[in-house]
């Protein structure tokens, strides 16, 4: 973020001095040595524009900054331009999205005020988006003889995860209704952050699930969990329900990949001793410290080189979990009577999409069907489509 067309000039000073002071005695040369050193809560670039100070200063480990326009002054001179990024955006709520190649950040709608009498009296202000990933403010009504205060505050952008050469990928996040992000993914650092009280605590394998529960301003965790056996464990899909249960799906190698004794099924079918793998379904309590239930819904015997992944899920109002994924089990797999297609009728290893339905409690599964498979031949996929979505000539 750069400030657009700004006094390149502006002098810098510190503001709001602090008690305290600091001394460096680095290395053995005392010229070098500097004591006695006033530190300060702020620091200020005074004439960034004409009349318009920058103050930047900390807030609770996060870092913040105000724009200060003096009296009679023109704050359409300020323009933040974010320089690489792919797209800025408003939300409906006036938050300013700013989506770059490595990830995307979010700026609050910007608070601004004028101080009367020791009390703040708000001004209506709004981001504008102008060209060249530049941004703006657009402000409502003020007292031109007063100061004028926009803060743009930055919700806030955070790295998760651990140390050395371990790689982090996180790959699903929901969010509930107080704002808390949950994300899943899965990591083969052995440093990740796991909260005290984490249903798992320790990596079991090379490569783990892990669930992390943000607080809704991302300043700190209010759970992080490992999830996962010994051969490898990928989180996929994250859904989070009224009640703070948290629901992931993926896949797992793992013979002894965490299940509940009550789940429709306790066992890893895709004989991971030959390289399958087999998708999961893993409900978690509020607090990250227990499995409500943990259930696989693959091959119901043990059959080689199956690999079956689930990569999303939704959650209805009952609580029932809505997994949908993909199989190339043709046999032993577990579709419900009644099913709109009971059976893979892929060739040669293809893979069927399966969607599938799980009680609340992991215990029973109302129906699984296979959906979207017709025939393989000469490397085309041929899948039923309904009658009204293409017609013939289309075809």
């Amino acid at each position: 973020m750069q400030l657009a067309n700004a006094n390149p000039a502006a002098q810098v000073s510190g503001a709001d001095q602090l008690p305290g002071h600091a001394n460096y005695f680095l290395g053995n040369d005392p010229a070098k040595w500097h004591t006695n050193v006033p530190t300060y809560s702020k620091v200020k670039y005074t004439n960034v524009y004409d009349g318009i100070d920058l103050v930047y200063y900390g807030n609770q480990r996060q870092l913040e900054y105000d724009f200060i326009v003096a009296p009679g002054h023109n704050p359409n001179q300020i323009q933040l331009h974010f320089a690489g990024a792919q797209k800025l955006k408003l939300d409906p709520n006036g938050d300013l999205e700013v989506i770059a190649k490595n990830g995307q950040i979010a700026f609050h709608k910007p608070v601004v005020y004028q101080t009367a009498d020791g009390s703040r009296r708000p001004v209506e202000g709004q981001f504008t988006l102008a060209s060249n990933n530049t941004v703006s403010f657009a402000l409502g009504r003020y007292d031109l003889s007063e100061p004028l205060v926009i803060d743009p505050v930055l919700a806030y952008s955070t790295y998760l995860g651990g140390t050395g050469n371990g790689i982090d990928e996180g790959l699903a996040i929901t969010v509930d209704a107080s704002g808390s992000a949950y994300l899943t993914g899965d990591t083969s650092s052995n440093t990740f952050p796991v909260t005290t009280g984490a249903f798992q605590a320790t990596a079991s394998g090379n490569n783990v699930v892990f669930i992390t529960k943000l607080s809704a301003d991302g300043k700190s965790l209010v759970y992080s969990t490992y999830l996962g056996g010994n051969q490898g464990d990928y989180g996929r899909a994250i859904k989070v329900d009224l009640s703070g249960d948290v629901y992931v799906a993926g896949f797992t190698y793992s013979g002894n990949f965490p299940v509940t004794s009550r789940a429709y099924q306790t066992f890893n079918g895709s004989n991971t001793g030959d390289g399958g793998f087999d998708a999961f379904l893993t409900k978690l309590n509020p607090a990250g410290s227990e499995l409500i239930f943990s259930t696989f819904p693959g091959p119901t015997v043990s059959v080689f080189g199956t690999a079956t992944a689930a990569t999303g899920i939704a959650i209805d109002a009952s609580g029932d979990a809505y997994m949908a994924g993909y199989t190339n089990a043709t046999a032993n797999f577990p579709t419900t009577s009644g099913a709109y297609q009971t059976t893979n009728n892929n060739q040669n290893g293809g893979t069927n999409v399966f969607v599938a339905r799980f009680s609340s409690d992991g215990s029973e599964l109302p129906y699984l069907t296979s959906l979207l498979s017709g025939y393989k031949s000469n490397n085309i996929n041929w899948l039923p489509i309904s009658p009204k979505s293409l017609s013939e000539s289309d075809v």
